[in-house]
């Protein structure tokens, strides 16, 4: 095996992206998913087996069954649990009678690979902060407490819509401090717990005295259907049962609207959906899924929704935002797909040096067989802001596609049939990108779901950016898969790949 050290390739070496002017048009509407898990009702009588509903701050057992090593650098969730001589999925669940989601890590070629967490409630959208202190997650740990559904089971502080546990349920925003083995929930304004589960969080810079800044995106606690993303800030003490002090969120992007150059009838008060948060490595930008007003208000064309990545300079001084813009065009397709997801930009991430954003692109050429996801390529474009950048940026600007035969492919013409998302850079060059896939619609999610590491910068005698499923890593149930921040004090990544 060898391994990619690459130096960023010349701007002039890249051609950028022609948009692909039309599409078939997608299918709408809001099919229900016929693979959706239903699930019984619990026995939840006070103090038995009932969803963990926190008052505020509160300090419990982290669930570490083992520790990082020095030589971890993948993290990702998973319900495979391996059985001396059987390959099979983990028979435990929760509370709802769903497999749980544990926190799993390897080494990049997908050895050493091992569970460690022994979870109550399921995980997702799983990092590490820079320190490598805080394992800073997502969780399921509450039913949909909305009541904006029909129970049947009129269990509504527990169950999903009619029983199915989904992402429209709470999800609680936890860190996990490594060291001791303490976990909490972090996002409070108030007393009030705020619901983190919209693309997980992001982890500013460390200071020297080991606190950081955690960010998220949630339902403003001001407007109504209006999003915003909240900052909290981590104060590391000295105590071992309670190691940090944390701040109620702060909503950051109170002036997203005025900094993207929306004017009236659209005032920093109107409606946005925000969501999906990456923080830049030195702690000063900010990437997120973005859905603007004209799209959302009340009487709005709703089947011209996309979603598309923002990109933002934080100005830390006062909590807000700096200066903004979109950075994609969210491909052609608009609407909804077959089970109501938008069409558009997820999941973004920002590479070392400020200077690229990948994200997740979901493309329309077909969506898992009665499935909930469509299929989706991973996009490198350029971000603004940087004076090198600046004078002929325009969105999705050095555009390529890096899970696609042909890197200028938009969604019309991808040939990929898969399912690419959450893309995490390597650290010190950026020499490549990790990110999740399936290969089919995966209820249970056994051989069909990898992690893949691609090149960003190089394509090969056929137009394909090199890259390959983590072989170690098959059959293994693994998603939200992400780098670990490297311990080594160089910072030079090393990326694995099986390409000759």
């Amino acid at each position: 095996m060898k391994k990619w050290l690459l130096a960023t390739a010349s701007l002039a070496a890249l051609t950028p992206c022609v948009v692909q002017a039309a599409c078939e048009d997608p299918p709408t509407g809001y099919a229900t998913n016929p693979n959706e898990r239903v699930i019984g009702t619990p026995d939840c009588e006070e103090g038995v087996d009932c969803p963990y509903e926190p008052t505020g701050l509160d300090w419990q057992d982290g669930e570490l069954i083992d520790d990082l090593d020095t030589d971890d650098q993948i993290i990702m969730a998973s319900k495979y649990d391996s059985i001396p001589g059987v390959v099979e999925v983990d028979g435990r669940m929760d509370v709802w009678g769903n497999y749980l989601d544990d926190i799993w890590v390897s080494e990049a070629d997908g050895t050493n690979l091992r569970r460690i967490t022994d979870a109550a409630y399921s995980y997702n959208h799983i990092i590490v902060s820079p320190d490598r202190k805080l394992i800073i997650a997502n969780r399921y740990s509450k039913g949909n407490l909305t009541g904006d559904y029909d129970d049947k089971n009129e269990n509504e502080t527990q169950d999903a819509h009619e029983g199915i546990v989904d992402y429209l349920d709470f999800h609680e925003a936890v860190i996990i401090d490594i060291d001791n083995n303490r976990m909490t929930p972090i996002a409070f304004v108030s007393g009030t717990e705020l619901d983190a589960g919209h693309g997980g969080m992001a982890v500013g810079a460390v200071d020297g005295s080991g606190n950081m800044p955690v960010y998220l995106a949630s339902k403003s606690t001001t407007y109504s259907w209006r999003y915003e993303i909240y900052k909290v800030q981590l104060t590391k003490q000295a105590s071992t049962s309670a190691p940090y002090t944390i701040s109620d969120a702060v909503p950051i992007t109170t002036n997203l609207l005025t900094k993207l150059g929306y004017t009236s009838p659209y005032g920093d008060t109107s409606t946005q959906w925000v969501s999906d948060t990456e923080v830049s490595k030195d702690g000063n930008y900010l990437a997120f899924l973005f859905i603007g007003p004209e799209m959302l208000n009340t009487g709005a064309n709703h089947s011209t929704w996309k979603a598309r990545i923002a990109y933002a300079k934080i100005d830390h001084a006062n909590n807000r935002i700096d200066k903004a813009a979109i950075v994609s065009t969210g491909g052609v397709a608009t609407g909804h797909n077959q089970s109501g997801q938008i069409w558009g930009d997820y999941d973004p991430d920002i590479a070392p040096g400020n200077g690229w954003v990948t994200f997740q692109r979901h493309n329309d050429n077909g969506a898992f067989e009665g499935g909930y996801f469509q299929n989706g390529d991973i996009i490198r474009v350029m971000t603004p802001f940087l004076p090198a950048h600046w004078a002929s940026w325009t969105p999705d600007t050095y555009y390529a596609n890096l899970s696609s035969a042909d890197p200028s492919d938009d969604q019309c013409d991808s040939t990929n049939t898969v399912l690419h998302g959450i893309p995490s850079w390597s650290e010190g060059g950026g020499t490549c990108v990790i990110h999740s896939s399936w290969a089919v619609d995966c209820e249970e999610c056994d051989a069909e779901s990898h992690a893949r590491i691609v090149n960003p910068w190089e394509t090969n005698p056929s137009g394909e950016h090199p890259g390959y499923d983590v072989t170690g890593l098959d059959d293994k149930a693994v998603h939200h898969v992400q780098w670990i921040p490297s311990n080594l004090s160089s910072g030079v990544d090393l990326c694995p790949t099986d390409e000759e």
